[in-house]
């Protein structure tokens, strides 16, 4: 009777095991069920991260290549403006040195080489000074 006692005993002990076990499975596979579904989570958001990395990337390189073109034609135009104004520069030079021609020739006595030299500096000078006017209202 008393091994009829611990033998009742020991069964439930071992019914006892092994509910705890299959809820430990149970639990376990649930677990498994999670991490899995997780771990797909985290897939589907690396694969976003990739394609968003790469959408930045090449919007990235557009924009730069962008700047760039109008930075080359803005320094292209301002090149050429800065060129136009220079040689309108030297062109009054020219034309004072022309205007001190006539007056040195005007001082010597030389009336109407003076007055020819002075028309032709005067009015080379009224052209250069409407250039100058038009190149510096473009490179404003």
């Amino acid at each position: 009777a008393e091994l009829r006692g611990t033998l009742g005993g020991l069964e439930a002990q071992l019914a006892e095991a092994r509910a705890k076990l299959e809820g430990a499975r149970g639990s376990q596979a649930v677990q498994q069920t999670e991490d899995r579904e997780r771990v797909r989570a985290l897939v589907v958001k690396e694969a976003e991260l990739r394609e968003t990395i790469t959408v930045v990337r090449e919007t990235h390189r557009v924009e730069v290549s962008r700047l760039l073109e109008a930075h080359t034609k803005e320094v292209e135009r301002t090149s050429q403006a800065t060129a136009a104004a220079l040689k309108a520069a030297q062109n009054v030079r020219d034309a004072a040195e022309e205007a001190l021609q006539a007056e040195q020739a005007a001082r010597r006595g030389d009336s109407q080489g003076a007055a020819d030299h002075l028309a032709a500096a005067e009015k080379r000078a009224a052209l250069l000074t409407e250039e100058i006017s038009r190149l510096s209202a473009q490179l404003a």
